[in-house]
């Protein structure tokens, strides 16, 4: 249970950091 909540975790954590960085990679595109 701890284990597949941290990984759980960990995976939306990652994301986040792929939607930030492809928002950001877009907005230095646009600018």
């Amino acid at each position: 249970m701890q284990f597949s909540l941290s990984t759980i975790k960990t995976t939306q954590l990652i994301s986040k950091i792929k939607n930030n960085f492809h928002f950001n990679f877009n907005l230095s595109l646009t600018h």
